[in-house]
């Protein structure tokens, strides 16, 4: 019925990012190329960051100049460590898109299974790629810079930008 607007669970969100452009590995990835430099990905995780009846994930973004842990330059990084921005879906309502080192711990966002899914859709599809609409490489660089620990990771990704530049 048009109109109407139906339940989406979460089989139903991977549908739904698969016919808007996003590229779906398994149940527990899914990345998509925002304005040709960068990468969002939605990482579902498991193992300790399991909830019975619950799904944990986080989203990330990364330049697409930035390496991976090993150094490498991949558009398949399904290793939360291989990107600078780390968001739950709390940060991202809030529009806290600041680098901050989640190097060794970020938070995940825990949603059932069975929930209404069409909010995180949103923020993939909506709220994220306006904000990239208005970042840089440079501005990621200087996050980095100012918020970063030093990490090895993050002076790769330093590295990279700076290169850019």
């Amino acid at each position: 019925m048009p109109g109407v607007r139906r339940h989406m669970d979460y089989a139903a969100f991977l549908s739904n990012l698969e016919e808007a452009g996003w590229t779906i590995q398994g149940k527990s990835y899914a990345f998509k190329l925002i304005h040709n430099d960068w990468q969002v990905a939605f990482v579902r995780l498991g193992g300790r960051a399991q909830r019975s009846g619950f799904i944990s994930f986080v989203i990330c973004v990364r330049h697409l100049l930035n390496q991976n842990l090993d150094g490498e330059v991949s558009t398949t990084n399904k290793e939360p460590h291989s990107y600078p921005y780390k968001f739950t879906t709390e940060e991202l309502r809030n529009n806290r898109y600041e680098y901050q080192c989640k190097l060794n711990n970020y938070e995940l966002t825990y949603l059932e299974s069975d929930s209404e899914w069409g909010e995180i859709q949103g923020l993939l599809e909506n709220v994220v790629p306006r904000w990239l609409s208005h970042h840089s490489s440079a501005k990621l660089l200087n996050e980095i810079k100012r918020n970063g620990e030093g990490g090895y990771i993050e002076n790769l990704w330093i590295e990279d930008l700076q290169n850019d530049a």
